[in-house]
């Protein structure tokens, strides 16, 4: 069942600046809290790509990620720089996923602009005019996974929590990302947004589709692009081709 989350609409870069700041401030909550944000090209439920594929039981899901997350770990050493050849799954588990495997992680990051820019960054369909999605999450120290003790697996998690990654990569690192790391309840993953204790803490910002190319202007001003946020030559060759309107 659907929860109600509190949602904000913008007509502007500006809005977007002045909502963002707003909101920061109405965060309440006991001990240290923040907020994370997440951007989205379509309003959709915050489900983990491990998740999406409705066709398939708990068990297919289970053993699907167990296979691809076992063969990723044997396979990608010889890719992966030194300091990055690690059996610690949380490491391997961010990095497959931040190199687009199916997980049970989804992307977060500390920084609105980079969220803002992911939701406006990706062509729809010519004809789809629907909003793109911000949402916005505020995190309290509880939250958060132990990454000093890691007394669990990131497979073992009885519940979905936070989870900041170490820096492992330039791209991790330029993005400020972090992760939510879902858990399996009542035989499947409960969409985030779906989930009582996050759907109170939750704003989701809308961003109207006739806004996207001005907004993506004053991002590259401001030094949110594919360079900034994808430190290496394919960052480059994307923000060439962006900034050259090369589809």
């Amino acid at each position: 069942m659907a929860m109600f989350v509190k949602e904000e609409r913008v007509d502007s870069f500006d809005k977007f600046i002045e909502v963002t700041l707003k909101l920061n401030l109405r965060i309440d909550l006991p001990g240290k809290s923040f907020t994370i944000y997440r951007g989205q090209e379509i309003d959709k439920s915050l489900l983990p790509s491990i998740a999406r594929d409705s066709s398939l039981s708990l068990e297919e899901i289970l053993k699907k990620e167990k296979d691809i997350f076992e063969e990723f770990r044997r396979l990608s050493y010889p890719y992966l720089d030194s300091n990055l050849q690690s059996d610690d799954e949380w490491v391997l588990l961010a990095l497959a996923q931040h190199h687009r495997l199916p997980t049970r992680l989804l992307d977060w990051t500390r920084n609105p602009l980079a969220a803002l820019w992911f939701a406006c960054i990706k062509d729809k369909e010519k004809d789809d005019d629907s909003d793109r999605i911000v949402w916005l999450l505020a995190v309290n120290e509880s939250d958060i996974v132990n990454l000093v003790t890691k007394a669990e697996s990131p497979f073992a998690q009885n519940k979905t929590k936070v989870f900041r990654p170490n820096h492992i990569t330039k791209r991790i690192t330029s993005q400020n990302g972090w992760f939510t790391v879902h858990t399996f309840e009542k035989g499947k993953i409960i969409p985030l947004n779906e989930i009582v204790i996050y759907s109170l803490r939750m704003i989701k910002i809308r961003i109207p589709e006739t806004i996207r190319n001005d907004i993506l202007n004053k991002l590259d001003i401001m030094g949110i692009n594919n360079l900034s946020l994808f430190p290496d030559l394919e960052g480059l060759s994307q923000y060439l081709k962006w900034r050259n309107n090369i589809k």
